[in-house]
This record gives structure tokens, C-alpha cells and sequence, in this order.
């Protein structure tokens, strides 16, 4: 039978070795003889022998060892063994990214100071900025627990009462969440302050109103024209509603008598809301210009004005004039010829009539 070459022989002891690796080769290491120039590197079968041409005399003086099955698998051991160095080395591996342990979050309580009884507050916080991500509303006595740690927004929102709106004081602020700690979040309600607003009408254009307005708790405040006014905010807790009173007074403007829709006003006001008034001024007196002309110098017309009240209205007139002051209704104006030196200086027209 043909020799096996020697390369063939190694192959045969690396493919045995695979599987007894770890059962013999402890053993078996010292059945070898000692020689410096002998290096002999394992393959896999079928592959080129890794030995150099130099290790090959040392083969041949093993090959006579290789009686038993045993000790080949011995020796298959130990060349491996010898020959493992001539592999390639391992490709190097980057170190494992440690991401950080998250914080723990924080704790909010809320509470809240001067509602009415029975009313409660009402909070949203937003956070943690610049961001939103948490966002909720709240009543006093609230806990959270699960708060992310960081700077927040507060907005305390308007309550409605019975005796008005309560706002916030301040309406917004900024709290910072400690990491597993607890925050106090404090909300001040306040009273709104109530207002007034005059909307005022019927006047020429140069006149100017005669209205006054007093706030609750405040002094008197003329208006000539539209305004609104506000109540000074109160710090204390009230009991009622807040109270305006108005007064309005005639005008006297082009020769009439204006009168406003009202002349007095008192009216409750809840707290935040706003009272609108329409003052609307209507002619109360008017005026008739009478003009006379057409007459020698120093000669008098001859006019009469005959109001709607009869004789107790009627008025003379002998040169031009404008009668102000007049009730509304018709009016007659009469003219009368006039005589000088037999020279008689009639009217255009006898009678005029004026609305």
C-alpha cells in the first residue's frame, strides 16, 4: 500500500483532533521527543500544509511513534498545540457605549391661597423647559410623584365665584423640580377689579358731556366723552359684589339744551366683569335764528315769534336775532309791514313756520 504523504497525515490528525481535543491532550504531550527546529502548524483538511520544508525531517522521525490510534490522537494534540501561534490575530472589538442611569424624577404638591370657600384652583404646568413633553392641570392638594426633574411654566388659571372672577397673582412664575425631592407649588388668587364703560351720543361735535362716575371704594371721575374705566384692584377678601353709581348732567351746545337718556345710575358689578352704559343726549331747547333785514337804518321791524305754548311764548322781535332756549314744537313767525316818511316796508312773506 502507498505511503500517505506527509502532508496528507497531518491533515488526517487535525480533523480527528477537533473533536478529542480536550480528552487527550494532556496526557499524551510528554510521547513526543524534543526537538528546537521542529514547528509544526495544524490545518484543516484538504488545506496546504502550514509546516516549512525545515520541519519536515522532524515529521519523519515522529511518523514510527504513530502505532495506535491513541497516540496519534495524542500527538495530533500537541502539534496543535505547537502550531497555534501562526494564526491570525483577533480583530480588535470597541469598547461597549455605557449609557447613563436616568435621574430619578421629582415631586410636586400644589396648594393654593385666597379663593372664596368652595371654590378650588386650577393650575397647568409645563415643562421641562424649553421643552413640553409634561404637561397637566392641577387643583390644590395635588401630588405627582413622577415629575421629570428641571425648570417648569405655572399658569394659574382664572376661577369662577358667585361673587365674580378670582385671577391669579402672579398669573404665571416658574418653579425648578429637584431629582427625587419635593417642590411646593403656591398659587395666590385675587379678586379681578370690575369696570365701567360709558358710551356717550347725541352731542355736536364741540360739546362735551356732563357725566361723572364714581368706582367702588374710589372718588368721582368726570367723562366728556366714551371712556372705560377700572376699579382698583382689591387685596382683601370681599363679601359682595362691587358697586358703580353715575350721573349725568344737561349740555348746552349751539343754542340748544341737550338731556342725556339718564341722570343717575347705581349698579352692582361682578368682580371681573365689565357694566356698559349708553348715555344717548336728545334736544331738550332749541333756538330760531331771525334774521330782519331789507329796512332803512334805524328803522325797527315788526316781528312776532309765537311758540307752541301759546301767548306765554311768544316773543317781539325789531332787528335780527337768535332766540334760544325754545321748547320743542311749531313755531310762527308773523312779520308786519313798516312805515317811514309814507314809505311802507312790507315782508316777503307773512307768516313762516318752524319745526
Amino acid at each position: 500500500m502507498r505511503e500517505a504523504p506527509v502532508h496528507e497525515r497531518r491533515g488526517l490528525f487535525v480533523s480527528v483532533s477537533v473533536g478529542v481535543l480536550v480528552g487527550v491532550g494532556v496526557g499524551a504531550t510528554g510521547l513526543l521527543p524534543q526537538r528546537p527546529n521542529c514547528h509544526i502548524k495544524g490545518t484543516s483538511r484538504g488545506a496546504p500544509p502550514l509546516c516549512s520544508s525545515k520541519d519536515r525531517p522532524c515529521l519523519r522521525r515522529l511518523m514510527p511513534m504513530l502505532n495506535s490510534r491513541s497516540l496519534v490522537l495524542a500527538l495530533t494534540v500537541t502539534v496543535l498545540a505547537g502550531c497555534a501561534g501562526g494564526g491570525d490575530a483577533a480583530p480588535p472589538t470597541s469598547p461597549p457605549v455605557i449609557t447613563p442611569a436616568p435621574l430619578p424624577p421629582g415631586i410636586i404638591s400644589v396648594s393654593s391661597s385666597g379663593l372664596p370657600a368652595g371654590a378650588s384652583a386650577e393650575l397647568l404646568i409645563v415643562g421641562p423647559l424649553p421643552g413640553s413633553s409634561f404637561s397637566r392641570t392641577a387643583a390644590a392638594g395635588t401630588n405627582w410623584g413622577d415629575v421629570p426633574a428641571g425648570r417648569y411654566t405655572v399658569t394659574v388659571r382664572p376661577v369662577r365665584t358667585p361673587l365674580g372672577m378670582w385671577v391669579g397673582s402672579p398669573a404665571t412664575f416658574e418653579v425648578t423640580v429637584p431629582s427625587a425631592a419635593p417642590v411646593q407649588v403656591a398659587a395666590t388668587y385675587r379678586p379681578a377689579p370690575s369696570a365701567l364703560a360709558v358710551t356717550i351720543s347725541g352731542l355736536p361735535a364741540n360739546a362735551a358731556a356732563v357725566v361723572s362716575a364714581t368706582p367702588p371704594g374710589g372718588s368721582a371721575t368726570a367723562m366728556t366723552q366714551n371712556t372705560t374705566l377700572v376699579a382698583t384692584p382689591r387685596t382683601d377678601q370681599p363679601s359682595e359684589l362691587e358697586r358703580w353709581t353715575l350721573t349725568a348732567g344737561n349740555v348746552t351746545a349751539e343754542g340748544a339744551r341737550f338731556t342725556p337718556s339718564r341722570t343717575t345710575l347705581d349698579t352692582a358689578v361682578s368682580f371681573g366683569d365689565t357694566a356698559r352704559v349708553e348715555l344717548r343726549y336728545t334736544v331738550a331747547t332749541g333756538a330760531i335764528a331771525v334774521a330782519v333785514t331789507g329796512l332803512p337804518g334805524g328803522l325797527a321791524g315788526n316781528v312776532k315769534v309765537l311758540g307752541p305754548g301759546g301767548d306765554s311764548t311768544t316773543r317781539t322781535l325789531t332787528a335780527t336775532t337768535t332766540l334760544t332756549g325754545l321748547e320743542p314744537g311749531r313755531y310762527r313767525v308773523i312779520s308786519a309791514p313798516v312805515v317811514q316818511q309814507g314809505i311802507t316796508y312790507r315782508p316777503a312773506a307773512d307768516t313762516l313756520v318752524v319745526d
